[in-house]
């Protein structure tokens, strides 16, 4: 069974911490890695400067987690551009997917391409549709890998885990884990 992988990157009140849900294609967790929050100094905002934000999710942050993960997924999930640079500690692919507004077709599992890397995808009938963005070094595989989000999304509804994810990082920054 395939296993996907959630990244996320929480930040509040200058407190920044990251989660990497692991889940079957039904959803269920399989395995949760996440980081203690940490809050940089003055000093390092001094000395790092615009850099500071970028040090910490993807040297911090990332790296962190991505080297504690003991099951590798089929393919991780973001859902901030923030998070893109993941994709350089990772051999696996790595999409971002995104809520949208848009009225839901009455045609389940269709996607259509509105920009070269960014399609609309139907997951179920009566859903919003979300917005699935391919990495610029994943273009070439771009209709596999809707496929392949559709084909997951027949399982569970793909995006609902990072809600799950964003709840449980919140709940370790508030100390109530």
């Amino acid at each position: 069974m395939n296993k996907i992988g959630y990244f996320k990157i929480h930040i509040k009140e200058e407190n920044y911490l990251g989660g990497i849900l692991i889940s079957d294609e039904r959803g269920i967790p399989v395995e949760f890695k996440y980081t203690e929050p940490v809050k940089p100094t003055k000093v390092q905002k001094v000395l790092y400067g615009k850099s500071l934000e970028k040090f910490l999710i993807e040297e911090i942050i990332m790296a962190n987690l991505i080297e504690k993960i003991e099951i590798e997924p089929a393919i991780y999930f973001i859902d901030d551009k923030i998070n893109i640079n993941i994709k350089r500690l990772l051999k696996t692919d790595v999409v971002m997917l995104k809520k949208t507004q848009l009225k839901p077709s009455k045609e389940p599992y269709k996607y259509k391409f509105i920009k070269e890397n960014e399609a609309i995808v139907q997951l179920e009938e009566g859903t919003n549709p979300i917005r699935v963005i391919i990495l610029d070094e994943d273009i070439e595989k771009k209709d596999e890998l809707v496929q392949k989000i559709i084909e997951l999304s027949k399982e569970s509804y793909i995006i609902e885990p990072f809600f799950r994810l964003e709840e449980a990082l919140e709940m370790i920054l508030k100390g109530e884990i």
